[in-house]
């Protein structure tokens, strides 16, 4: 039993399971990871897998469980599928592209699964996209909470977009969030420091006003002056391949 007498985790069935595996206990070691499969990154079903392929002989449960578990990133299982079966597992950006290649086609659905698959596999640019969804009401059913927490999702994994999304979202409050100015630049500082033009821009403007930060108007500056220089830079690139057009 779990803690308080719960039942048990996914870990703990997941142990249990490994120890029964090691002791070749093979039919209660089936028993036991069925009860986990689709959890813990795709381990039990890789398990499983095993234990159909080399003693049950049943090619059409190993193949339904190391894709499971090749889906949720098991890379054993994804290599054993792929000598096995000739079945090729889509990345994490594989699967994003396949969402927006379907969403071009007008196959929501179809792209929500993408997206969705490609999300759980740890693809920042399917929870920034899946949080649009949520806050549009696209798709899916309008969720503001839910569209925060595939953006913070996102940002966590140091997608810029996300980040300086959520620092708009923490400046204006906008749908119930709730102001917040610290994690407003806190978010902009992320996404400037990694690039962000639109970020650079939000954070030197908030150091020269001070909103949510002691005032510093050099500092400011120096993030304004960074992005007119960027720009200045794309201006004289974009003059020159013009003129190369023209030759």
């Amino acid at each position: 039993m779990g803690l308080f007498g719960s039942k048990k985790t996914p870990e703990e069935i997941l142990a249990e399971g490994r120890e029964l595996y090691g002791d070749f206990n093979f039919a209660k070691a089936l028993k036991v990871l069925d009860k986990a499969s689709g959890t813990l990154d795709g381990e039990p079903d890789y398990l499983i897998a095993l234990i159909y392929m080399y003693c049950h002989q049943d090619d059409s449960i190993t193949r339904k469980h190391l894709r499971i578990a090749a889906d949720a990133g098991y890379e054993e299982a994804a290599w054993l599928r792929e000598i096995l079966y000739k079945e090729h597992t889509f990345t994490a950006e594989e699967l994003f592209e396949n969402g927006n290649e379907a969403y071009k086609k007008k196959k929501y659905k179809d792209a929500l699964g993408w997206w969705e698959k490609a999300d759980a596999r740890g693809s920042a640019n399917a929870s920034l996209q899946l949080g649009l969804l949520y806050e549009n009401g696209q798709i899916v059913k309008q969720n503001t909470e839910k569209a925060m927490e595939y953006y913070l999702k996102s940002a966590d994994m140091g997608n810029v977009t996300a980040q300086c999304l959520l620092g708009l979202r923490y400046t204006t409050g906008k749908d119930g969030i709730g102001q917040d100015q610290q994690k407003a630049l806190e978010f902009f500082r992320r996404a400037a420091e990694r690039g962000d033009d639109a970020s650079q821009f939000y954070l030197g403007v908030r150091y020269i006003l001070g909103d949510g930060c002691v005032k510093d108007p050099a500092r400011g500056f120096e993030w304004l002056q960074n992005v007119s220089r960027k720009m200045e830079k794309r201006r004289k690139m974009q003059k020159q391949r013009w003129q190369r057009w023209e030759m």
